[in-house]
């Protein structure tokens, strides 16, 4: 949503930017027109805009998350969820760039691979059919709905729901003696206890069931009121059984 910072990229290298890369949507949402107007800074610039829907896309809508904010990009990137998990990647896009595949020499592993396309014919058509984006959407708001009511419910501050019906997520907050971190692995831990291994990240599918997420919900209720008991007593930290949770991706930069 930081608009002055792609105008500042461009002003420090004139003539120079090929193709502005990004995600059309994570968590929060776009503000005050934010992917219209990067629209509107690349074709000043005569630059491409590439949306990465390898998440996003058949999540939020069977065309896209773009066809959800009415932002159309120059090309698209789909990832494996287009054929439900066959090895698969799609590039869409404006027939005026996809036609240079047409002259210029390109090479895939899965090349010419017909079990995926055929995945992925099938599959696309499963998710207009069934109207798949819109019944995780449906589910996906049931469980921010749930989470947060449960959360006030039991006068809980150190963790809430966030994010869109299609990717919601959960996320914890320092207390005044406690980080984010040591709280969240506890209850991570604690799920897992009670049967459910998951991430923050609620990737919600066609497949799930309310009474699933019903479960799920019940377990984060017990973790919350366990959590809310052990920050009461100040005792937190002794009830963690392993390490905590960390960042898989860290910057690996090494002073010399």
């Amino acid at each position: 949503n930081d608009i002055e910072s792609l105008e500042k990229i461009f002003d420090q290298n004139k003539n120079d930017v090929a193709a502005i890369i990004m995600e059309p949507v994570s968590f929060n949402p776009p503000k005050n027109n934010f992917l219209e107007n990067v629209r509107e800074l690349c074709f000043k610039n005569k630059a491409l805009l590439i949306f990465d829907e390898m998440i996003t896309g058949f999540r939020f809508g069977v065309h896209g998350a773009q066809s959800i904010f009415g932002v159309v990009p120059d090309l698209t990137c789909f990832g494996k969820a287009i054929s439900n998990g066959y090895p698969l990647s799609v590039i869409t896009g404006r027939r005026e760039y996809m036609s240079e595949f047409n002259d210029v020499f390109y090479s895939f592993t899965y090349g010419g691979e017909l079990p995926s396309i055929s995945a992925a014919i099938k599959t696309i058509d499963i998710l207009k059919s069934n109207k798949v984006p819109e019944n995780i959407r449906d589910k996906g708001l049931y469980f921010i709905d749930n989470f947060n009511k449960i959360c006030n419910e039991l006068n809980v501050d150190f963790i809430y729901a966030k994010g869109y019906g299609n990717w919601p997520k959960y996320e914890c907050k320092d207390t005044k003696i406690y980080t984010s971190q040591e709280i969240l692995t506890l209850f991570q831990q604690e799920l897992v206890r009670r049967g459910i291994l998951i991430k923050p990240t609620v990737f919600i599918c066609y497949r799930h069931s309310y009474s699933d997420l019903d479960r799920l919900l019940s377990v984060c209720r017990q973790a919350m009121l366990l959590i809310s008991d052990l920050l009461l007593n100040n005792n937190l930290l002794n009830n963690i059984d392993g390490d905590l949770i960390n960042t898989i991706i860290r910057d690996e930069t090494i002073d010399h």
